[in-house]
């Protein structure tokens, strides 16, 4: 485990990320930069386990934004709990091609997957954004002191997960 976060530092950090699990086949964690998370259920197991499913099935997948299971700094470098998180999921193989475990680096959401939406703005007041299947929004808004004013979010400063869209019908 020393070796492994010993290679990673480096590398995850020039790329911006944030940590690793190595994730088992029965979704426990065996290694991750932090040893509260190792011997648990993994929590992309646990919050978006379709697209865990679709890396044991040999895919390489974006997991879209979730809630982190440790605190995680803001913008501000204070530890938030239940701050968003996300992350990239691809298959870790044996020396016959059968997938053993799962390797996951933790990402940022606010970083380039915020940005994405943000750069599909369209004039003045155009925005796009990001949604699950249950309506509850992936990005980031530029909007948060009106939805700080309009109580559609507590004192948070961030949106991401927060916004739920619905039916009113």
């Amino acid at each position: 485990l020393r070796e492994l976060r010993g290679f990673f530092a480096t590398k995850l950090q020039l790329q911006y990320a944030l940590g690793i699990f190595i994730i088992s086949r029965d979704y426990i964690n065996y290694a991750s930069m932090r040893d509260q998370n190792i011997g648990i259920r993994n929590l992309i197991y646990e919050q978006r386990r379709e697209f865990i499913d679709r890396a044991f099935a040999g895919e390489t997948v974006l997991v879209p934004p979730l809630i982190s299971d440790v605190p995680l700094p803001d913008k501000d470098n204070n530890l938030v709990p239940g701050y968003p998180t996300m992350f990239s999921l691809t298959p870790v193989k044996d020396e016959t091609g059968q997938i053993i475990a799962l390797l996951s680096i933790r990402l940022d959401p606010f970083d380039s997957y915020s940005r994405i939406a943000q750069a599909g703005r369209l004039g003045e007041s155009g925005e796009t954004y990001f949604f699950d299947k249950n309506g509850v929004m992936l990005s980031e808004s530029r909007f948060i002191n009106q939805l700080l004013s309009m109580s559609l979010l507590d004192e948070s400063t961030y949106s991401l997960l927060k916004i739920v869209i619905k039916d009113p019908g």
